[in-house]
């Protein structure tokens, strides 16, 4: 199957994970929530003439379980979180809408620009924007340099559960369809102490599953991420 390769990573991951639980007698035991803001897009697996995206806002909120300690400064972590992701989506259109033909004369105006595929014709740009809500499962395995700083990675597995149109052009939704419902991403990121049960949290995932699958060419999205940690107990 085309994710096979994926599904072994993500069952290798959990294994070691199990590996680390089972050495956990002497680790230090940490829950607690987090939120913040989130930056996401989309990009092609090669260029095209066609689209062009721009980043788009949202957040994340959620909780996390941590095991410190594990082995030496090695540690996990595990998080349930919701995520509201975007993306804008632009598509070339040749000819200059009018008035009257359903669409936002005033939007196509603003976004006119260049050639139609190395015409002459003026070209405006079909906006789509969309919010994707997810489901996420981060698991981390963590390593502390420093008592004043984290760095970790691992795998995110996510479900969208719901999307919603900001603004919706029906030619678009035809070009690009549905998208996967599912996701297995890659994060790596770090953590600044700022208190005693603070961090400040960095964090850059990408995609390995296709949001959007086309016949040449796939569409994966990738985040940044900046959330604020708050431990409420710890044993």
């Amino acid at each position: 199957m085309k994710y096979q390769n994926i599904h072994n990573y993500a069952i290798a991951f959990l294994f070691l994970v199990t590996i680390f639980s089972a050495k956990s007698v002497k680790a230090q035991s940490e829950f607690g929530l987090k939120g913040g803001a989130l930056y996401s897009g989309l990009k092609l697996g090669e260029e095209s003439s066609l689209f062009d995206f721009q980043n788009s806002s949202g957040f994340s909120l959620g909780a996390f379980y941590t095991k410190n300690n594990l082995v030496g400064p090695i540690g996990l972590q595990m998080e349930l979180l919701y995520q509201m992701k975007g993306a804008n989506i632009y598509l070339q259109q040749p000819g200059i809408p009018t008035p009257g033909n359903g669409e936002n004369l005033n939007w196509f105006e603003y976004y006119r620009r260049g050639s139609f595929l190395g015409t002459t014709s003026p070209v405006s740009w079909d906006r789509h924007q969309e919010r994707y809500h997810y489901f996420s499962l981060p698991i981390l395995l963590t390593f502390q340099p420093a008592k004043f700083f984290d760095v970790y990675s691992g795998v995110e597995l996510g479900y969208m559960f719901a999307k919603t149109n900001v603004y919706s052009s029906k030619l678009n939704h035809l070009i690009l369809g549905e998208p996967n419902r599912f996701s297995a991403s890659w994060i790596a990121g770090a953590k600044v102490r700022l208190g005693d049960k603070t961090k400040l949290d960095f964090r850059y995932s990408g995609n390995l599953i296709p949001l959007y699958e086309m016949r040449n060419t796939d569409i994966k999205d990738h985040s940044f991420s900046i959330s604020i940690e708050q431990s409420l107990w710890r044993k």
